[in-house]
């Protein structure tokens, strides 16, 4: 992936210098951690929809539970012994569908802290190569500016 010329003009001019090959690549570099942190995040997003979603099945769940008798012998004879069977493998079904998503949710989030980290790492090393820049800039105003 290539910076955008109008990324590197906008920093040569936010620098008041050239920035040269090691800055461009350096810049090239910064523009695929933000685009990793930016994918990393979008996942995060989507697996913290599921983690949502599941929550509704459970909420219907307990919903249901929660207008049977509390005493065992009182649920079997409200409900019958295979519609509470079915019920309790249901409610196991969901528990581990939430613990999954959960699971994936909390990968993806701990593997955006990892790319936005790099993407923090990688702007200090773009900001120090642009401190460090001596070749004059030859105008003063971004590519494109009157």
């Amino acid at each position: 992936m290539d910076a955008p010329s109008i990324s590197s003009g906008a920093l040569d001019a936010a620098a008041g210098r050239r920035l040269g090959r090691k800055g461009e690549r350096e810049l090239r570099a910064l523009t695929e951690a933000l685009m990793a942190a930016v994918r990393q995040a979008r996942c995060a997003v989507l697996a913290s929809s599921v983690c949502a979603s599941k929550s509704s099945d459970a909420a219907g769940l307990v919903m249901s539970l929660a207008q049977l008798p509390p005493a065992e012998e009182a649920m079997r004879s409200a409900a019958g012994a295979a519609s509470l069977s079915s019920l309790m493998v249901r409610v196991a079904e969901v528990l581990a569908d939430m613990s999954a998503a959960v699971g994936e949710a909390a990968e993806h989030a701990m593997s955006t802290a990892v790319a936005v980290a790099e993407m923090e790492r990688q702007a200090a090393v773009v900001k120090e190569l642009a401190a460090q820049a001596d070749l004059p800039h030859v105008s003063p105003h971004l590519p494109g500016s009157p």
